[in-house]
């Protein structure tokens, strides 16, 4: 199932919203942000490799682990980075 634009934005925005409350010490929010967001992603788009980058960068900074492509995605995400 190919997610609408606006669908695609709404999970960034948890991801993001997780990330954001985890910074200022909210981290029972930031880890419910971070649920809603894996939740739609498995149900809608599991594969998408943006919000597999996302999401790695969400859960390193949240120091939880639930994604299964983890490391891959977080080894693709370095090598990119300049």
């Amino acid at each position: 199932m190919n997610p609408t634009r606006e669908e695609a934005l709404f999970v960034c925005d948890l991801f993001f919203l997780a990330m954001a409350h985890q910074r200022v010490g909210e981290a029972e929010l930031a880890r419910r942000y971070h649920s809603q967001a894996v939740s739609w992603m498995a149900d809608h788009c599991p594969a998408d490799k943006q919000l597999l980058r996302l999401r790695a960068e969400t859960e390193a900074l949240l120091g939880v682990s639930t994604s299964p492509n983890r490391s891959q995605s977080a080894s693709h995400t370095a090598k990119e980075a300049p």
